[in-house]
C-alpha cells in the first residue's frame, strides 16, 4: 500500500467530514468532485450513479460534474459508453480503483473511438476512476481526465482516490442497502388526461427545475425527444409553458420534489 503524506492524509480528512453535510446524493457528489479537485488535480471528471436492477446488467445514469459540459456528458452516455475500454474492470464483488495507463498502452487508446472522437476533443488523454461497490452491487463510477501536458496520475494519487472510495462504497451502502434505481423520483402526475409513464418522468424534472437538455442526459434521450415529450405534457396539463406546468402541479399537490 502507498505511503501518503501527514498533508495528504489532512486534506483527505476534510474532504471526507464535508461528507456528513450533504442532504442528497447530487449534493454529495458535487462536494466529492470539488473537494477531490483540490486534492488531485485533473482537468474533467464525473460521478455518475448505478442501477443494476437488471440482472447481469449495469445502467449508469445521472452524472455530476464540476467541469464538464451537459453535451460532452450525453455525448459520452449516448454514444461511447459501450466502448469504454475501462468498463470491462467493473465487478460487483469489490470497488475497483484504476489508472487506465496501467492496463492500456497509447497504441490501444489510439484506436479507440472513445479516445479520437470523445476524449481527443476535450484534449484529454489520462483518466483514473473508481467504483463504488457494496451489498454485491455497483452504486456508482467515478472518472477523471487529465490532458497529456498535465502528466498522468500518480500512485499516490492513486491511493488518495483509494482511501476516498472505501468510504464513499460504505457511505453508499449503507445509506441505500437495496441499491439504487432510476425510476425513484416524482409521484405520478395526474392531468387533464392521464400521462405516460416518459412523460411523468419529465414532468416531475421540470418540476425540480432541470432543462430540456439536463432532461435528455438524466434520461439518455436526445433534446428533440424531451421537446416532443414536453409538449405532449403541456396538451394534457392545459398550459404553454413551464412556469404554468409548474403552478399546475404544485396547486394540485401532484408531484413531490426531494429538497
Amino acid at each position: 500500500m502507498m505511503e501518503l503524506s501527514d498533508a495528504r492524509w489532512r486534506q483527505i480528512d476534510d474532504l471526507l467530514l464535508s461528507l456528513h453535510l450533504p442532504d442528497n446524493l447530487a449534493d454529495l457528489r458535487m462536494r466529492v468532485m470539488t473537494g477531490f479537485k483540490k486534492l488531485v488535480p485533473f482537468e474533467k471528471g464525473f460521478f455518475d450513479l448505478c442501477d443494476c436492477s437488471e440482472r447481469g446488467r449495469f445502467v449508469f445514469y445521472d452524472p455530476v460534474s464540476v467541469d464538464m459540459t451537459e453535451e460532452e456528458l450525453l455525448s459520452y452516455y449516448q454514444r461511447y459508453e459501450p466502448s469504454d475500454y475501462t468498463t470491462w474492470l467493473f465487478s460487483v464483488n469489490e470497488p475497483v480503483v484504476y489508472r487506465d495507463s496501467t492496463f492500456v498502452t497509447d497504441e490501444m487508446r489510439d484506436r479507440s473511438e472513445l479516445y479520437r472522437e470523445w476524449m481527443i476533443p476535450m484534449d484529454v488523454h489520462y483518466s483514473m476512476g473508481s467504483t463504488q461497490v457494496g451489498n454485491g452491487m455497483i452504486y456508482g463510477s467515478i472518472t477523471l481526465f487529465r490532458t497529456r501536458a498535465s502528466g498522468d496520475f500518480t500512485e499516490e494519487e492513486e491511493e488518495c482516490l483509494t482511501v476516498l472510495n472505501r468510504h464513499l462504497s460504505r457511505y453508499l451502502a449503507v445509506s441505500h442497502p437495496d441499491g439504487l434505481r432510476r425510476d425513484k423520483g416524482g409521484l405520478p402526475v395526474m392531468g387533464q388526461e392521464s400521462l405516460t409513464a416518459r412523460e411523468q418522468e419529465i414532468a416531475a424534472l421540470i418540476a425540480e427545475g432541470l432543462s430540456n437538455q439536463q432532461i435528455g442526459l438524466r434520461l439518455f434521450i436526445s433534446e428533440n425527444t424531451v421537446k416532443k415529450h414536453v409538449k405532449g405534457v403541456y396538451q394534457k396539463m392545459g398550459v404553454s409553458n413551464r412556469h404554468q406546468l409548474m403552478a399546475e402541479l404544485y396547486r394540485s399537490a401532484a408531484i413531490v420534489v426531494d429538497a
